[in-house]
């Protein structure tokens, strides 16, 4: 018999799993001395820094 996983016995931990995913990402963002963007900038950069041919799911969706 295969073990099963925590949120297979659990399911309500999922949420609070999400959650305290989160709020690690922005806490080690917080403490971890680097400065970042506080809101984002409308203003295009003046060279690409990426650009690919092909279509992502969001693009096909905005196109149909």
């Amino acid at each position: 018999m295969k073990r099963k996983r925590l949120t297979q016995v659990f399911p309500f931990l999922l949420p609070i799993r999400k959650w305290q995913r989160k709020k690690r990402f922005y806490l080690e963002m917080l403490i971890d001395g680097n400065k970042y963007a506080k809101n984002k900038s409308e203003a295009l950069l003046p060279n690409t820094v990426f650009e690919t041919s092909s279509l992502t799911v969001l693009n096909i969706k905005m196109l149909l």
